[in-house]
């Protein structure tokens, strides 16, 4: 949960053999919980990564600000395959969407 302004999130993976790679998502409901994604597709061929840094408002000054983690998980695509996808009515659940 981000706090009312909103704001970034960056998700920095650190690689010893590759630097740091990193992708951003913006906050779309400040003040609420919301599942943020982080695509890291274009570095998959980095098998080494061995820290997560989660950099919130990045470059900001933002003493005070309190954000709230939960359910950090990894998959092997961590965009929403769902996304865009038209449900179909008559059927209950799509999990393949």
């Amino acid at each position: 949960m981000s706090p009312a302004g909103g704001g970034t999130v960056t998700m920095q993976l650190s690689s010893p053999t590759q630097g740091n790679k990193e992708a951003t998502a913006t906050v779309n409901t400040p003040g609420e919980w919301e599942t943020l994604g982080f695509d890291f597709s274009a570095f998959d061929a980095i098998t080494d990564f061995a820290e997560i840094r989660l950099l919130f408002n990045a470059g900001t000054a933002a003493a005070g600000q309190s954000w709230c983690i939960d359910n950090l998980r990894q998959g092997e695509v961590t965009v929403d395959p769902c996304a865009g996808v038209v449900p179909v009515p008559n059927i209950v659940n799509d999990f393949e969407c």
